[in-house]
């Protein structure tokens, strides 16, 4: 939240000197007395580890404060690592700055590190070598070696360690003592922390607060208050997001309005930076997870497109791995379909040789992960902040939008087609993903086959018939009323009706179609009988016992019949 802060006092009134762009060089500085030089690193910037002190608006965050508080008091013995991970501007740096500006008396001294790149990591220990040590020689590795050496209770703030490409490990002072915060995207970073926290959105009544002291600032009214919790909740709670939307409110003095731009231009308004803002971090809640996304390879990004147009929450593994193995099998007779083409397409990020592949997927989600776009809430099952999830499809272009919309219904189409009886947990844990995707244009015969098989086979017959009535009026027109596919959609429909206990209009259905089948198969093809039977139990609802018995009595006479040649021929 401080890039390029520096020159921060903690204790009395703090200071703040912007640190200009560094060129990326090594300076020498060479003593009169003829000593060693000094190598003085790129982006040093005298000072630049003095902490800052927290925002006067900052707002809530008790939870991880006292995890923080517990931490460093239990742990005083041994060298204490405490990673604070999460989104981009879900408060990191400010609730670790906050910690410090109520605890700074525990500890002996406190330096703030920003941890962006190597180079400024190691610009601050040498800040931190001169500081101690001002009259030597120093190099960065003077500091780390200070710090190594000296059994205090000092404090590191390593700021902003986000770059996955960074061993950070390599610069904590190896030894048993100390203290360090480190706050990261990369919540792979726990392997180096002994705890760690997650910072994600705020509570409700937190996020208000936080929006009011940006917007206000003054007095509040009751319809304020109420304007204020709609306002947080449109922006899921979350910090950055609530700090840009006050900043933009007090600007305008558009509190009672905001709402509606909000709904109306989210994608505009988030993706707008602040001109002026306290802690001196100006970009946008959009513009912040931008950074993240350009640092995101091909597969990853396409992942997260594809999880965009899914529920943001619960996205099973097994969805892609399933439409991986099953999309070559899929029938299409009407011809290609363009959402299994394009599925085809890009389901190829997960395999190998054309076969799924689990370490592409880890590859992919640990690349995600790295900045906090994705969670991962069990094994196999993913999640993303809503705002993040909004922010990614409001980040598309418009071709891309259009052929992930596609491309997500042939990878459902895919997954559910081949689903079993024995999938039934899979299928289930996967609706609030079928319900997103119900809301996009769905013209494709074979995914509205897939989708009304889904609903099907967890027992919801009305929702199947909604898409399986038109589909069979499109397949008659398409193929004739005697193609085989029409005469098998036909039975799967009718068997819905006869779940449903609408009997007449499974009559209607298999009465002509026992007729079709023994004339195209033969009244002894194994499809005649199971239309027959079909029949004979439509007939049954019907109270039409008699005609019912002895359909069944006269399909079950020529299964035998059947069986005993296959068994005498075997």
């Amino acid at each position: 939240m401080f890039t390029g802060a520096s020159n921060f006092k903690i204790e009395g009134h703090s200071t703040f000197n912007a640190a200009s762009t560094m060129n990326i060089t090594y300076n020498t500085i060479s003593h009169q007395d003829g000593n060693p030089t000094t190598v003085v690193p790129s982006g040093y910037v005298e000072g630049m580890t003095h902490c800052p002190t927290s925002t006067a608006f900052f707002t809530g965050r008790d939870d991880a404060l006292q995890n923080l508080a517990t931490f460093f008091s239990v742990n005083e013995s041994r060298r204490s690592i405490f990673l604070l991970h999460g989104l981009g501007g879900a408060g990191k740096t400010q609730c670790a700055l906050e910690f410090i500006r109520r605890f700074k008396g525990r500890f002996t001294q406190i330096y703030f590190i920003s941890a962006h790149s190597e180079e400024l990591i190691k610009a601050s220990f040498y800040d931190i070598a001169v500081l101690n040590n001002p009259n030597a020689p120093q190099s960065w590795e003077s500091g780390h070696r200070w710090l190594a050496s000296h059994e205090e209770d000092w404090l590191i703030l390593l700021d902003n360690a986000d770059d996955p490409k960074i061993n950070f490990g390599q610069f904590l002072p190896p030894c048993d003592h100390g203290n360090i915060i480190i706050t990261s995207r990369n919540q792979g970073l726990v392997n180096i922390a002994i705890e760690a926290c997650e910072i994600n959105s705020l509570h409700p009544g937190e996020a208000s607060q936080l929006l009011l002291k940006h917007a206000v600032k003054r007095e509040i009214t009751v319809q304020e208050a109420s304007t204020a919790a709609l306002i947080s909740e449109e922006l899921h709670y979350f910090a950055l997001a609530l700090v840009q939307a006050g900043a933009y409110i007090k600007q305008h003095n558009c509190l009672g309005s905001y709402i509606s731009r909000l709904k109306k231009q989210k994608a505009q308004l988030l993706g707008k930076n602040m001109l002026q803002n306290l802690d001196n971090y100006r970009l946008s809640i959009y513009s912040t997870w931008n950074l993240s996304w350009n640092e995101l390879d091909e597969p990853s990004r396409i992942f997260l497109n594809l999880c965009s147009y899914l529920h943001n929450e619960g996205i099973p593994r097994e969805l892609f791995q399933k439409a991986v193995e099953n999309i070559k099998s899929i029938s299409e007779p009407l011809g290609t379909s363009n959402a299994l083409a394009l599925a085809t397409s890009v389901l190829e990020i997960f395999t190998v040789d054309q076969q799924w592949d689990d370490i592409q997927m880890d590859d992919i989600i640990l690349n995600i992960t790295s900045y906090s776009l994705l969670n991962v809430v069990q094994d196999g099952v993913y999640s993303l902040h809503p705002l993040v999830h909004e922010w990614i499809k409001d980040s598309m272009h418009q071709k891309v939008k259009d052929d992930i919309q596609i491309a997500i219904q042939g990878i459902i189409a895919a997954s559910v087609s081949a689903a079993t009886e024995g999938d039934i947990i899979f299928l289930r844990a996967l609706a609030p993903n079928i319900i997103k995707v119900e809301y996009l244009e769905i013209n494709e015969i074979a995914v509205q086959r897939a989708i009304g098989n889904f609903w099907y086979r967890i027992g919801h017959g009305e929702k199947t018939l909604r898409w399986w009535e038109p589909v069979l009026k499109k397949m008659k027109e398409s193929l004739g009323t005697q193609h085989p596919d029409v005469l098998s959609h036909t039975d799967d429909l009718a068997n819905v009706y006869l779940n449903l206990g609408k009997y007449n209009d499974a009559f209607q259905l298999v009465d002509p179609l026992v007729i079709t089948a023994a004339t195209i198969f033969g009244k002894e093809d194994p499809k005649t009988l199971k239309f027959e039977t079909d029949l004979a139990l439509s007939l049954l609802g019907l109270g039409k016992y008699n005609e019912a018995l002895q359909l069944q009595q006269a399909v079950l006479e020529t299964s035998q019949r059947i069986l005993g040649i296959l068994e005498l021929r075997s």
